[in-house]
């Protein structure tokens, strides 16, 4: 996306915004915790409307729904792609329609909005616990210190390193151009670059000052802590721009490949991907490609880097023709039938499951590492200036100036 596109839609946000905030609007009628739903009940049979914003996931839903129905044989359930920017809106609107929207997945960034608007039923039961689920999962899942949706999936950014070309891991970037002015090839092994990320990523980008800036906290639900700008800040500005610099990534390089066929040429070292690019990476690389997945290297030693992290979830409506039904098959999806999201989308499990997949922990511990993704109201255009914050950074803007502004808009946001 290029800076003039960019900007317009910055415009575009902050034309829509302050329309929206120039209308009144009715009080929102919160979720609670109501124990006199309806129980699932076996021998009655049931029909429910399974929704989801996130088309990619279709096709395992699906696939789940049916593994649910041979344990859940009186279930019958519809399972439907919903491309709506207002996708909490059209749940809370269905409940005065025909066709109620029972249970929803959807990106915990719109939690805040779906408790507000009444739609989230409190989630209870032993199994979601932190020996079950990843802390951050729960913590993305969790609203005014309670659980109110089933952790179901996560995308993070972690970095591949090709084992073709070295076994060597840096922690840190320092280490990383040490090894790039020590390495020695093998023969026959055709090295380009050392190290590669798309520029214009900005779970990536987050990752050189995720540790040292606050915006909303880690959980991303705490209005009142906001800090962008300190030393440790813009010493990680300045060693993204010296990264770039000594490794000569360009913008360009991802214009018509995606980061994950940019490493599959073999000729990189090490690159910074999504965690939902590694099934793209694991079914396209050829039979003597090896690689492994690493956590991704720090600013300064003993530190751990925190990029971006999307945290999908999955939510009962309160209004559902059946709430228990509904909740049996919203634990069925995060729970019981976690370790096929893996298999059959390009996420990861909430769930802590264990599988095939050799760099399973380093995945994890990544998105561990990572800062949840704000899951208030009025978020607004931040990422989409973050975007535009850190292509400035880039591109030469003074660093000062720049943590100015970004902090000085958050102030104003969340005060």
């Amino acid at each position: 996306m290029n800076r003039a596109l960019r900007l317009f839609l910055l415009f575009l946000c902050l034309f829509c915004m302050t329309s929206c905030k120039s209308k009144k609007t009715e009080k929102t009628k919160e979720s609670v915790k109501v124990d006199l739903y309806d129980k699932y009940d076996e021998k009655k049979n049931y029909s429910l409307n399974l929704y989801c914003d996130n088309n990619s996931m279709i096709s395992h839903l699906n696939a789940a729904v049916e593994r649910f129905n041979k344990t859940h044989p009186n279930v019958k359930v519809s399972v439907n792609y919903l491309k709506n920017t207002s996708f909490v809106e059209s749940v809370i609107n269905s409940n005065s329609s025909k066709e109620i929207i029972d249970i929803y997945v959807m990106s915990t960034e719109n939690l805040e909005k779906a408790y507000m608007g009444g739609v989230v039923t409190e989630v209870t039961g032993e199994f979601f616990t932190k020996e079950n689920f990843s802390s951050n999962a729960l913590e993305a899942c969790t609203y005014k210190n309670k659980l109110y949706a089933y952790p179901y999936a996560f995308d993070t950014c972690v970095m591949v390193c090709n084992k073709n070309i070295s076994d060597k891991v840096p922690k840190t970037y320092s280490e990383m151009e040490d090894i790039s002015s020590n390495i020695e090839i093998g023969e026959g092994v055709v090295l380009d670059q050392i190290f590669f990320w798309d520029l214009n990523d900005i779970y990536a980008d987050y990752s050189f000052i995720g540790s040292d800036v606050s915006v909303c906290g880690k959980s991303g639900a705490d209005r009142k802590s906001i800090s962008f700008k300190n030393e440790k800040s813009k010493a990680g500005l300045e060693t993204m721009k010296e990264v770039v610099r000594f490794f000569n990534i360009k913008r360009d390089t991802v214009k018509d490949k995606t980061s994950a066929e940019v490493f599959l040429d073999g000729k990189i070292l090490y690159s910074l991907v999504r965690s939902s690019q590694l099934d793209e990476i694991e079914s396209k690389k050829g039979e003597n490609f090896k690689y492994s997945v690493e956590l991704i290297p720090s600013v300064e030693t003993g530190g751990s880097a925190s990029s971006l992290a999307d945290t999908y979830c999955v939510c009962v409506n309160p209004f559902s023709k059946s709430v228990g039904a509904s909740c049996e098959l919203a634990k069925f999806l995060s729970y019981e039938d976690a370790s096929n999201i893996a298999t059959e989308t390009e996420y990861y499990s909430a769930r802590l499951v264990e599988g095939a997949e050799s760099n399973i922990a380093n995945i994890y511990k990544s998105y561990e590492n990572s800062t949840l993704k704000i899951r208030l109201m009025d978020v607004a255009d931040f990422y989409l200036r973050l975007d535009i914050f850190f292509e400035n950074i880039l591109d030469g803007d003074d660093i000062d100036t720049k943590l100015d502004e970004i902090e000085a808009y958050l102030k104003r946001l969340f005060k």
